[in-house]
């Protein structure tokens, strides 16, 4: 995962806030919270790929991309990319937790 990830939702709607505003080439102040994406001026489907594509880097995690129903909304986004980040840390919780306990 990668580094200074954001651990409250809110901290995650302003992190895709900036990636949705950079790929339409928006100011950030004009993507609000529940706009949908897709209606945003330059928003398109391949924009919303590239935002996740964008959004997968930035938080280091896989996001779906071929249903992009998740990500409407920045609310909907944060939720979706929370859950996500949520099971990357238990998995790699329990990961080392096994592997402490096999030595």
């Amino acid at each position: 995962m990668a580094e200074n990830i954001p651990v409250s939702r809110q901290e995650i709607q302003e992190k895709i806030r900036e990636c949705i505003a950079q790929e339409l080439r928006l100011p950030p102040e004009r993507v609000h919270r529940s706009d949908h994406l897709i209606d945003l001026p330059g928003g398109s489907s391949t924009q919303l790929i590239r935002t996740i594509a964008r959004l997968e880097e930035e938080f280091g995690i896989q996001l779906p991309k071929y249903n992009p129903r998740w990500l409407t909304t920045l609310e909907t986004g944060a939720e979706r990319i929370a859950t996500t980040l949520e099971s990357a840390v238990a998995r790699t919780v329990n990961g080392a937790e096994e592997e402490a306990e096999s030595r």
